[in-house]
């Protein structure tokens, strides 16, 4: 789950005072202290609905345990239109570049989030949400 966690921009009830940075920032934090539980609350409300609370949790725990020296880097920060796995129309998000350093061996990803009543929601990449969708991990 974590090499294909995409991130996803605007959902209604304005937009959230923490900058979109510092949200996948502290995301990353969790995920790498194997706090599934408190990641999954900030997916986004339609994908949790597909990726359950227990599954996800689930999920989570059967990956190995990230190193100690695992950081994230955000790079950039924009709007973008963006497709939503289940969705059927584009809608804009803020678009995250992040670097994830894991073991000494990085990757550069972007990912989306979305504002869902103020806060910031992340989503799940295509390939994730048709695991959850048919009942199994990514």
């Amino acid at each position: 789950m974590l090499a294909a966690l995409l991130l996803a921009g605007c959902g209604g009830g304005g937009a959230p005072e923490q900058p979109a940075g510092e949200f996948v920032d502290g995301l990353f934090s969790r995920i790498f202290d194997g706090r599934h539980a408190s990641v999954w609350d900030d997916l986004y409300p339609p994908h949790q609905r597909v990726a359950t609370r227990a599954r996800y949790v689930s999920c989570g725990e059967g990956e190995p345990a990230i190193d100690d020296s695992a950081a994230v880097e955000v790079l950039d920060v924009r709007d973008e239109m963006w497709q939503v796995a289940g969705e059927p129309e584009s809608r804009e998000s803020k678009a995250v570049t992040f670097r994830i350093t894991v073991a000494g061996n990085g990757a550069t990803s972007t990912g989306h989030l979305i504002a869902v009543d103020g806060q910031w929601r992340w989503i799940l990449s295509p390939a994730d949400y048709q695991a959850f969708s048919a009942g199994q991990c990514p």
